[in-house]
């Protein structure tokens, strides 16, 4: 997705990591200030050997709900196997992303935490609209 098809104007990309020293810890993730922001995916990859369960929520000025859990089957996204979109599998959208505004954070948790030196990397794409 480019940004011109959203009219974003600043891409907008925030990577990361969940690893065994974060235990189930959130992992917020937040715009640029003081815009709105399209989210347009949310990938994830599983470097462990065992499958995750991942929530994803969106919190909005203190008020938090939960928009749906997905499984990152083990080795997701590694040795050139495709990453997941837990963002179009949990909402099903087709292609449009979700837009949030300045105040809005999109959180990621782990339910199991991971153990050893595996990991549950997160790229999420986007842009300022």
């Amino acid at each position: 997705m480019g940004l011109s098809q959203f009219d974003e104007t600043v891409s907008a990309n925030v990577v990361g990591r969940i690893n065994a020293g974060d235990g189930t810890g959130d992992v917020d993730i937040g715009g640029p200030t003081n815009s709105t922001w399209r989210i347009d995916d949310i990938l994830l990859t599983n470097t462990d050997t065992i499958d995750h369960e991942v929530a994803l929520s969106i919190n909005c000025r203190g008020e938090a709900m939960e928009l749906g859990i997905i499984k990152v089957l083990q080795a997701t996204g590694v040795e050139g196997e495709r990453p997941t979109d837990i963002l179009h599998n949990v909402l099903s959208i087709a292609g449009d992303g979700l837009v949030i505004d300045a105040n809005t954070r999109i959180r990621l948790r782990v339910l199991v935490a991971m153990v050893g030196t595996a990991e549950l990397q997160f790229m999420c794409l986007g842009g300022a609209v």
